[in-house]
């Protein structure tokens, strides 16, 4: 009678995986279509794959199509494998999260800089400037890792240290220089024994000079044709954006990374938010960004846009690689959540029509000297700020979702349901402007 039962529910569960995947599958070829998706779709509960699909093209001008074992570009995706080694080095008393950042790299023994921590870089609360805004550095040209250091520390900072949070690629650049010199090794072969052979990641690694098959070309959109991206030098991108990988081994390293968070109190008690002396917390830390049940990462660099997701709580993996600079990440994630909890709004969601009158969300909203300025276009809310556009779709009740670029805007009503403020949600951080 119990084995009876036991296929009965086992029958339940394969329909609504089935339902699920069909539904899954209507979104993505909806994006594939309208938003020029490209790339492969995974969808895990556990190890069991419920939906994984490839769309489009590796490569246009070799008419090379995108498989389930291409190799995509991950971009800041490869900020959580650097944040996973420091954290290994800390527990074997390697480093601590409070050494000083000047301890291994002298460069950083100035008044402004001299107490940023360990725990500054893995959180982005340095409050260095990203060399990769930098006016003096050129993407496409090699530069010494010392040179790139010499940048960093040569640029004011924007806040005191742990004062605030700001996204920065120059800390997971530093995170691998320290790695270097702790362990006495090449950063790449520290990644591969700490994290590759562990995990059984045999189609992942850092950039190399030799030729990585079937690894999928970057592309970004001219009006309807596709044109490769510009090259990238990926050498000076190491701890912050130089890996890639498939879908196969992002499901691996999932896996991995929560039975590592089930036994492993530190890096449990890493991956939680940074409180800021205003009293407000940073919802990032360690290569993850954390959402109420769920962490996640999206990674975009020159052509490619990627995302991982992880239910911390249902333990399922929802996972984007895309090489045409895919905009909607967030949203098409969120969208994947919604039907795999089986919420009535959710299928056809993202290409709905508003349900409330777009001119409730007229109006300037604002926070301190900034203020951008929302207004009714029939289809889309349009908003304007020092001079620059965005288009912004609606998605669900008072939610809407940026066209050209990554983020999510949720307006807040008031008692009356009045619209009053916004909440904008990108770059791992959410800032609340008011309506005036």
């Amino acid at each position: 009678m119990k084995t009876f039962y036991l296929l009965i529910l086992n029958f339940f569960w394969l329909q609504g995986i089935g339902q699920n995947a069909s539904s899954i599958d209507s979104l993505m070829q909806y994006c594939h279509s309208a938003y020029r998706f490209n790339g492969v779709v995974m969808v895990a509960n556990e190890n069991k794959i419920i939906y994984q699909q490839a769309f489009g093209k590796a490569s246009e001008e070799n008419h090379e199509i995108n498989q389930i074992d291409t190799k995509f570009r991950l971009g800041s995706l490869s900020k959580q494998f650097t944040a996973f080694i420091v954290l290994k080095l800390i527990k074997k008393g390697f480093l601590s999260f409070d050494e000083r950042v000047a301890k291994f790299l002298k460069a950083f023994d100035q008044p402004d800089k001299r107490s940023i921590t360990i725990r500054n870089l893995l959180t982005h609360t340095s409050g260095l400037a990203d060399y990769t805004n930098l006016k003096t550095f050129n993407e496409q040209i090699y530069y010494k890792k010392d040179s790139i250091i010499n940048m960093i520390a040569g640029a004011p900072v924007s806040f005191k240290p742990s004062s605030a949070f700001s996204y920065c690629n120059s800390s997971y650049f530093l995170l691998a220089v320290i790695i270097e010199k702790v362990t006495g090794k090449n950063f790449k072969d520290v990644l591969n024994e700490m994290v590759f052979k562990r995990v059984g990641m045999q189609n992942s690694g850092e950039d190399a000079d030799d030729i990585v098959k079937k690894e999928a070309t970057g592309y970004f959109y001219n009006k309807d044709s596709a044109v490769a991206a510009p090259y990238i030098e990926m050498k000076n991108t190491e701890g912050g954006g130089g890996m890639y990988s498939t879908a196969a081994d992002l499901l691996k390293w999932s896996l991995f990374i929560q039975r590592e968070l089930a036994k492993d109190t530190l890096l449990k008690l890493a991956i939680l938010p940074f409180s800021l002396p205003d009293g407000s917390q940073s919802i990032y830390s360690c290569g993850w960004c954390m959402m109420p049940g769920f962490i996640f990462h999206t990674g975009h660099i020159n052509g490619f846009a990627n995302l991982l997701a992880i239910d911390t709580v249902l333990h399922r993996t929802i996972m984007l690689l895309s090489n045409h600079d895919y905009k909607q990440l967030y949203i098409t994630m969120q969208t994947i959540q919604n039907i795999l909890q089986n919420k009535p709004t959710a299928i056809n969601c993202i290409n709905n029509t508003p349900g409330n009158n777009l001119a409730d969300y007229s109006g300037a909203y604002s926070i301190g000297d900034f203020t951008v300025n929302m207004q009714d276009t029939s289809n889309y809310l349009e908003g304007n700020a020092f001079g620059e556009r965005k288009l912004l779709k609606w998605y669900n009740n008072d939610e809407f979702f940026f066209i050209t670029q990554e983020g999510i805007v949720k307006f807040e009503r008031d008692k009356r349901g009045k619209v009053v403020a916004l909440r904008s949600f990108q770059n791992y951080n959410w800032v609340q402007l008011k309506k005036e």
